[in-house]
């Protein structure tokens, strides 16, 4: 079921933050009390499983608990993520505060932000960004309308994405371009986990 997978998903996040704590599989949970940048991927993930859900009686049951969970957290951190927004595992947040991702935006495995990033829809243009694997997004960067973002990508702080970019990019900017092609870096993650053994 796609709404599970999103519960095996949010273990695979917080594990980003584990690890390079070290800190052992069995102790994942841990890293919810010592990172609050990890609040906003946790109310991500189970509005993500609610969202998922098929059976509609569920999906009422958690709604009002789960409308002021996420609200909380909107609070605290200054995030708002939309739970229509499709994002692998691995999803990783830097650093916390005025981040937006609109509903319709997709991202692969080891998405990783900073703080003060954008990802919408534009006014003109209907449709979200798609993005890669592995790729990163600096602090204030906007990402906007129907672009494709490829694989192992960097896009540096405050650049403006208005046009697709290839696999392997490094883009500044506003508008942003490519500067050169030699990816994205700093993606450290455990290889236990089966989505990075396919």
């Amino acid at each position: 079921m796609k709404s599970i997978k999103q519960l095996y998903y949010l273990l695979i996040d917080l594990d980003r933050w584990a690890y390079a704590l070290r800190i052992p599989v069995l102790f994942i949970p841990i890293v919810l009390l010592l990172y609050v940048q990890t609040w906003s991927v946790l109310a991500y993930r189970t509005s993500r499983f609610v969202h998922l859900l098929n059976f509609k009686p569920l999906k009422y049951l958690f709604f009002l608990p789960l409308f002021f969970f996420r609200k909380f957290i909107e609070i605290i951190t200054s995030n708002t993520i939309s739970e229509k927004a499709d994002i692998g595992p691995g999803f990783y947040i830097a650093h916390t505060g005025a981040i937006v991702i609109g509903g319709g935006s997709k991202a692969g495995i080891n998405f990783s932000v900073r703080q003060c990033v954008t990802l919408g829809g534009g006014a003109e243009v209907h449709g979200h960004p798609v993005i890669g694997n592995n790729v990163v997004v600096g602090a204030g960067a906007v990402i906007i309308g129907v672009v494709s973002i490829g694989s192992n990508v960097l896009i540096g702080a405050n650049a403006v994405v208005n046009k697709d970019l290839p696999d392997n990019a490094r883009a500044v900017g506003v508008p942003a371009k490519v500067i050169n092609e030699k990816g994205s870096y700093g993606i450290s993650v455990r290889n236990y986990w089966s989505v990075y053994r396919d």
